[in-house]
């Protein structure tokens, strides 16, 4: 599908700028922002996906060696974990 709105670099910052803000709110926003990628996920970039990936796997493994940094609480770092494991699951070409 092509998504004008979702085939531009502001749109990349904009998303990206948004998982990036729910990280270690203690809010609803990870629910949010993880539930809108999830959705959109084939209609993302590839390049913005690659971010994605890795800015997620970076945060975790952070928290994973200094659990005093905060991914939020408990269910927000349910849903961090959670979305990580979704992204390790989808294939490059954006599939599944």
């Amino acid at each position: 599908m092509n998504n004008k709105i979702l085939d531009d670099q502001d749109t990349d910052f904009i998303i990206l700028a948004g998982i990036r803000y729910g990280i270690g709110r203690r809010s609803y926003s990870a629910w949010l922002i993880t539930d809108w990628v999830k959705n959109h996920w084939c209609e993302l970039s590839d390049s913005l996906k690659s971010l994605v990936k890795k800015d997620i796997k970076s945060e975790i493994e952070m928290w994973d060696r200094s659990p005093e940094l905060s991914l939020g609480d408990p269910c927000d770092i349910g849903t961090w974990r959670d979305f990580a494991k979704w992204l390790s699951k989808q294939h490059k070409d954006g599939e599944k």
